[in-house]
């Protein structure tokens, strides 16, 4: 499988939700509240909607199934893997396709002043307002649709209140000061440190791509910090870019 692998070119990126969406989706969705917020159960809500063992969920294309065989432990038999594993090369793509569409669909049962979704990959962030009957329905809403689509929600990693997690970051609304209030783990912040730290003259490109999303979402609260994300990015771009050129000259050698 590992040498098939090596076969798939995914040029495509995945562009994942920054704060600034985050932020202007929560005031765009106050600036529409209307009569609403004179309602004495008036509450604005993260809901926070996570795909269980999401990679599962996903058939492999009848056509694709050839590609997706193992051999057994055992030496002598052959597996066949009909679902879209994590191993898979184009695995992230095609599930932030999938998450794209299921937020597109969400968004488009909400009303403005009702809720803003930000899709990441199997995570939703699902911002909704309104009376406490209200926000009930909507989050009913979204669970019978996630259901009907066929798709299992995780309900212990899922959440529902004034906090929640995203990207790795710590939301918080506060209704009352008008806020949302974005913070990172330390722990978050200290690995970041101890790799560009430690960092050698070769790194593995997982492990670079690991730190540039987690630099673009820094980025997006802190401006400062900018500049190593986009270096970093230049650096692993340059990487991709010379890794898919040794698998074309890997391949036409072999068909030579």
């Amino acid at each position: 499988m590992a040498e098939r692998k090596s076969w798939c070119d995914v040029t495509e990126r995945i562009m994942l939700p920054r704060v600034v969406d985050i932020l202007k989706g929560a005031q765009d969705m106050w600036r529409h509240r209307g009569e609403a917020a004179d309602n004495a159960d008036f509450q604005v809500e993260l809901v926070r909607c996570v795909w269980d063992d999401p990679y599962n969920q996903l058939g492999a294309a009848t056509a694709e199934q050839e590609h997706c065989l193992a051999l057994h432990p055992n030496g002598e038999s052959i597996i066949l893997f009909k679902t879209v594993l994590y191993g898979f090369e184009a695995t992230p793509l095609i599930l932030g396709r999938l998450s794209a569409t299921v937020g597109r669909m969400w968004q488009a049962f909400l009303d403005d002043h009702q809720g803003a979704v930000q899709a990441h990959m199997e995570e939703q962030l699902v911002m909704i307002q309104g009376p406490k009957k209200t926000r009930d329905t909507l989050v009913a809403l979204l669970v019978y649709t996630a259901r009907v689509l066929g798709l299992n929600l995780s309900y212990e990693r899922g959440s529902r209140g004034s906090r929640t997690k995203l990207m790795g970051m710590n939301l918080a609304v506060d209704l009352k000061a008008k806020e949302v209030v974005i913070d990172f783990p330390k722990e978050m912040i200290m690995q970041l440190v101890e790799y560009l730290r430690w960092w050698k003259e070769r790194i593995p490109v997982r492990e670079l791509r690991s730190v540039v999303g987690k630099l673009s979402v820094l980025a997006g609260v802190i401006p400062r910090i900018k500049w190593m994300e986009t270096n970093c990015f230049k650096v692993m771009v340059n990487a991709e870019e010379e890794m898919s050129i040794e698998r074309e000259q890997g391949l036409s050698s072999g068909h030579s």
